[in-house]
């Protein structure tokens, strides 16, 4: 064998043994890759449970608490009502007043009448 054809086999036997040394450590890397992806589909996964769960709770508690519109509706009934009460006391209180008043005037002039015979009964008796 001359020189040449042992120098290239030499290199070729090199190079043989570099691509299958890069091609081993490409197989470890791509099985480096491969654990790394499957470690991140386990967490996206994890979280992805988590995150479902969470929004099964969202609903439930979504189902505790009013809605605007239901809110809105009891609010305006009771300010009505709130409202239609104001009125009838403030009716109830202006008869009562009146009435009051009636009383009062009433009770002076029966007091005066009861003065007036008073007197009527001291002059003509002395």
């Amino acid at each position: 064998m001359p020189i040449d054809e042992k120098l290239c086999d030499t290199r070729h036997t090199a190079l043989m043994q570099i691509a299958g040394l890069c091609s081993d450590k490409l197989s470890l890397r791509i099985d480096h890759i491969e654990v790394l992806m499957e470690e991140r589909k386990e967490t996206l996964e994890r979280r992805l449970a988590g995150l479902n769960e969470l929004r099964n709770e969202v609903l439930k508690d979504r189902d505790l608490f009013l809605r605007k519109e239901i809110y809105d509706e009891k609010t305006k009934a009771y300010d009505l009502w709130v409202t239609n009460t104001n009125e009838i006391l403030t009716q109830m209180k202006t008869r009562y007043d009146s009435r009051i008043q009636l009383s009062t005037w009433l009770s002076v002039g029966s007091l005066l009448i009861a003065i007036v015979a008073c007197f009527i009964l001291l002059f003509r008796h002395g």
